[in-house]
């Protein structure tokens, strides 16, 4: 579920991964400035019954504030 910048799971909630497999949200863990963790288990594949942490960050605003404008800056290396 998506509020704002952030995704937010549901306890008991399937998450798919890129992979095709399925983890199922056990506990929110926790939530600080840029993330949010939460306690997941296997539910299919290779890792069914494994539980890991899963930590989602959220979308920087002011990143992308800045490539709306254009303000982007590249570096072909360290400076001299």
């Amino acid at each position: 579920m998506a509020y704002g910048d952030s995704i937010f799971f549901d306890v008991g909630q399937g998450i798919k991964a890129d992979s095709g497999h399925w983890y199922k949200a056990i506990q929110l863990l926790g939530t600080g400035g840029n993330a949010v963790t939460y306690l997941v288990v296997g539910s299919d594949g290779p890792h069914r019954g494994v539980l890991f942490a899963l930590k989602v960050f959220r979308k920087s605003s002011v990143d992308h504030a800045h490539l709306r404008h254009g303000d982007v800056r590249h570096s072909d290396g360290p400076s001299p």
